[in-house]
């Protein structure tokens, strides 16, 4: 959207070629994801629902159902705010993309990650070829065009990772073109792109920070240091948006909606550490997150950077060289004891290394910021090694990483696009069995089918703590039907659940009706 034209004219054409793969490929994956609007993540649909309403009503905040325990009618990703369900996440994604689904007359959502993507490959491209050169830029592109991670988060469009790392490759390629030029947009479109990124995920704050002054320190004697203002300017415009918004949805300006408390600083070691580790630090976790995200999980890919990164370190024979790698390394290791220390289990078995669990999305900067190093080895391995098979070399790389990435995002038998097609079919007829019984009256408790029931149902996330079971003793004191969503209750489940709910004056029902390994029931009052 910022590059000139002539500048879009003089690509190379095989760049031109990849995006347009690239796009149509992704495309025709998220429209079939998306179809029915229904979605495999809190996150995703949360996102979507909150993003739909403001372009339709230019609001965000959602009405809760006015009862007692209204509190506990928040699904996942959301929470209840006096009369209003917000969202709990970042809100860069929901008023960007609500913002431009006000000026298109058909359902854009599911798209515009991956028009965001190819803008970041885009720049990536611009930068890389500033920073290496023609060859490296356009194989770090290919390589970023198959990369598993990234195919699949283009795809599953709702996340907010791709948009936060285009946003952030345009903002770099700005910063970098500072110190080659005095163009005052420069300078301004390197400050407003850096805060759109943070926006969308604050939570990366300190990495991008750190690079950005490091960078300015580095290129004091080339960098027009007044002309920052305008970099200024550009994040203060979004400094100001975000502010407003987080008063309006929150009631405060510095309110986050993860936590729903005010990010004012007491002074006090607690408050810095949980600020810069909100997970703590755990050395053991992080070696075997680590180990299975950074290392395993796309071993050819990484396979080719660690070999780029022993062989030709030496090569690096220019300040930018070294200046990139550093903020690579910097980065990948702040990310690493930032997420790994966070004990994720969102897959249905944790021993599953799969592209769906978080951690791939976390570590998705380090990734893409790696491919560089594995380009610069194909092409030297080529020059050096196979001058004369170079063609040969070059086509069997490239189908190798393709198959492995198709392998991985498409046919992987738990979360490839086949499966995850299945799995949303499954909560499509789920979803409209348990509409048929309660046409969106009543509340339905369950623990994890928020992601296809809401917000055309009402939900309460289901956990086995006291406030949760006295708010269904709430709710059923009002005469609302309750209904329970889960696996199947087999009878020594049923004898469980009823004695742990008995002290509370209800027990199971009988079964409503079984779908695809999920049992749908009504509660009733013991008399």
């Amino acid at each position: 959207m910022f590059l000139r034209l002539g500048i879009l004219m003089r690509l190379h054409k095989g760049i031109i070629l990849i995006l347009a793969i690239f796009v149509t490929l992704t495309s025709l994956m998220a429209g079939l994801l998306s179809q029915g609007k229904m979605f495999n993540s809190p996150d995703t649909v949360v996102n979507y629902y909150f993003a739909s309403r403001f372009a339709e009503q230019s609001t965000i905040a959602m009405p809760v159902w006015n009862i007692q325990a209204k509190e506990f009618l928040a699904p996942r990703s959301t929470r209840v705010i006096g009369d209003k369900i917000v969202p709990a996440g970042f809100l860069g994604l929901i008023i960007i993309y609500g913002t431009i689904q006000k000026f298109i007359w058909f359902d854009i959502l599911p798209y515009l990650t991956i028009l965001a993507a190819a803008l970041g490959m885009l720049y990536f491209y611009l930068l890389i070829r500033k920073i290496f050169n023609n060859q490296v830029a356009w194989w770090s592109v290919l390589l970023m065009s198959i990369h598993p991670a990234w195919i699949y988060y283009s795809s599953h469009s709702l996340f907010p990772n791709v948009l936060f790392l285009s946003l952030i490759l345009a903002a770099f390629y700005y910063w970098y073109q500072m110190s080659q030029r005095t163009r005052t947009v420069d300078f301004f479109l390197a400050g407003l792109l850096t805060a759109l990124a943070l926006f969308v995920r604050t939570s990366e704050w300190l990495w991008v920070g750190l690079a950005i002054i490091l960078y300015l320190i580095i290129q004091r004697q080339t960098v027009i240091l007044f002309k920052l203002i305008w970099s200024v300017v550009g994040a203060g415009i979004v400094l100001l948006v975000g502010l407003g918004l987080n008063y309006l949805l929150y009631g405060g300006s510095l309110t986050m909606g993860y936590h729903l408390t005010s990010l004012s600083p007491s002074g006090s070691t607690n408050f810095w550490l949980n600020l810069l580790l909100p997970f703590g630090f755990h050395p053991l976790t992080m070696m075997h997150q680590g180990l299975e995200y950074l290392l395993i999980i796309f071993w050819p890919f990484t396979v080719f950077v660690l070999m780029g990164l022993v062989i030709l370190r030496r090569h690096f024979y220019l300040g930018r060289h070294y200046f990139y790698w550093l903020i690579w390394v910097g980065a990948s290791l702040w990310l690493w004891v930032y997420y790994g220390s966070w004990l994720i289990k969102d897959s249905p078995d944790p021993r599953w290394i799969t592209l769906g669990t978080a951690y791939v999305r976390y570590f998705l900067p380090v990734y893409i910021f790696s491919l560089p190093f594995a380009a610069w080895l194909i092409i030297s391995s080529c020059i050096d090694w196979l001058p004369r098979q170079r063609k040969i070399w070059l086509t069997f790389i490239a189908v190798v990483l393709t198959a492995f990435s198709f392998k991985l995002v498409i046919l992987d038998p738990n979360e490839g696009f086949l499966a995850e097609r299945n799995i949303l079919q499954q909560y499509s007829e789920v979803s409209n069995e348990v509409w048929t019984i309660t046409n969106g009256q009543g509340i339905v408790v369950t623990p994890k089918g928020d992601k296809y029931l809401w917000p055309k149902q009402n939900i309460m996330v289901y956990l086995e703590d006291a406030d949760h079971l006295k708010a269904i003793q709430t709710f059923m004191a009002q005469k609302i039907p309750v209904y329970y969503l889960y696996l199947p209750v087999n009878p020594n489940e049923r004898l469980r659940l009823d004695n742990l709910w008995q002290a509370y004056g209800y027990r199971l029902g009988v079964e409503l009706f079984s779908v695809n390994d999920l049992a749908f029931y009504q509660l009733e009052n013991n008399d």
